[in-house]
């Protein structure tokens, strides 16, 4: 009869409990497994002096808890990201696994500057992340944190400005006209290369030469932007909370747990 009903371990129930969400379970595997160093291979993780860090999950991506309480996660374009107690681990190096594992560190060791090991290629990826996504994140070598500085100065000296066409522009006026007859439709403008901060996603629009804007509320108004393909967030929907940053690149805001 025994056969039929396998013993459940200790390990194994804090792993369910983990799974589901249970920050003190995942906090017992981590203590139980005594994962003080950190290994070789490409990792972000906290200065020498190690302060008290939560431990964070990002839901929107699918994970698994190990035994060990590491949480692991695959990215869509196939990279994968290791969430271990002593820091993150990213086991294949992609732009996204390298955007999550930023994500994951900044948020566990917030406010405090990245520690990085591995490839020169590796840190060079988290560089590149910082400076097309915006991140407030620093690094504590200083000659990876002068590298991206110059890089950010260079990168926010380039110009963002969006091309306005007159398609854009009639659109705006036509929609601003027939608000003066339905006072419902909220007041639009064409966006600005200032327009930084946090936006309500409201759909694409055709307009009349064929292109494609996307419109972004703030404030009760409509701002119009030109659709750019290499800085659009992908699957976006309507209602959605988008943060512009001011090089012209989205962060879309999701919900994180923090256990």
């Amino acid at each position: 009869m025994k056969a039929n009903f396998p013993t459940l371990t200790w390990d194994s129930f804090l792993q369910s409990k983990a799974q589901t969400g249970n920050g003190d379970a995942l906090a017992l595997l981590r203590r139980k497994a005594q994962i003080n160093n950190v290994p070789s291979g490409n990792w972000v993780h906290q200065s020498a002096k190690k302060l008290e860090a939560p431990t964070v999950v990002l839901p929107s991506h699918p994970y698994q808890i190990d035994l060990r309480g590491n949480v692991h996660y695959t990215v869509a374009d196939g990279g994968t990201v290791i969430d271990k107690a002593s820091g993150v681990e990213v086991s294949k190096i992609t732009q996204e696994a390298a955007f999550l594992a930023l994500k994951l560190a900044s948020s566990r060791f917030a406010g405090r500057p990245l520690v990085v090991s591995g490839e020169e290629s590796f840190k060079q990826s988290l560089i590149a992340c910082v400076i097309e996504k915006g991140l407030d994140i620093h690094f504590a070598d200083p000659k990876m944190e002068q590298k991206c500085q110059e890089k950010q100065t260079i990168f926010h000296n380039m110009s963002f400005a969006a091309v306005v066409s007159p398609a854009l522009l009639a659109y705006v006026d036509a929609r601003n006209e027939l608000r003066e007859r339905i006072p419902t439709i909220k007041l639009h403008r064409a966006w600005e290369a200032e327009d930084v901060g946090e936006f309500v996603y409201q759909g694409t629009r055709k307009l009349a030469d064929g292109s494609e804007a996307i419109i972004l509320e703030k404030e009760g108004v409509m701002l119009v932007k030109p659709v750019d393909k290499l800085k659009e967030p992908q699957k976006m929907k309507v209602g959605q909370v988008l943060r512009l940053e001011p090089h012209g690149y989205y962060v879309e805001i999701e919900p994180q747990r923090t256990l």
